[in-house]
């Protein structure tokens, strides 16, 4: 796979994981690598996909996250996406994503916000 082409699957995946937490599907998970992580602020990790799979249970009933792209920066296997996230309970995240992206999904995904 050349650099253009690793560029527009990449942006299609981290694109259409946000399509899906919209949405309320766990299915997100499925886009991440069978061996991939989420780390978070204070030394939150989430490792595999049946774990990432749970994060987005949990995420999702809880927040009910509406995240919207802002932003979405590339230079593969790299791609980092800017996000107003829009939550159930009428407030609002900002926050800064970074992901790695290889032929299998994404193998990592660091997480930053804040309130907005």
């Amino acid at each position: 796979m050349d650099q253009t082409d690793a560029e527009q699957a990449g942006r299609e995946i981290v694109t259409e994981l946000f399509a899906r937490v919209r949405r309320g599907d766990t299915a997100a998970a499925d886009l991440f690598a069978a061996n991939g992580v989420i780390t978070g602020p204070g030394g939150y990790e989430v490792v595999g996909r049946d774990a990432i799979r749970e994060h987005y249970v949990r995420n999702i009933a809880e927040h009910g996250p509406q995240p919207e792209i802002e932003v979405l920066l590339a230079e593969p296997p790299w791609f980092v996406t800017v996000l107003k996230v829009g939550l159930r309970d009428g407030g609002a995240n900002r926050a800064l994503d970074l992901f790695e992206v290889g032929d299998g999904g994404i193998t990592r995904l660091e997480l930053w916000s804040q309130r907005a």
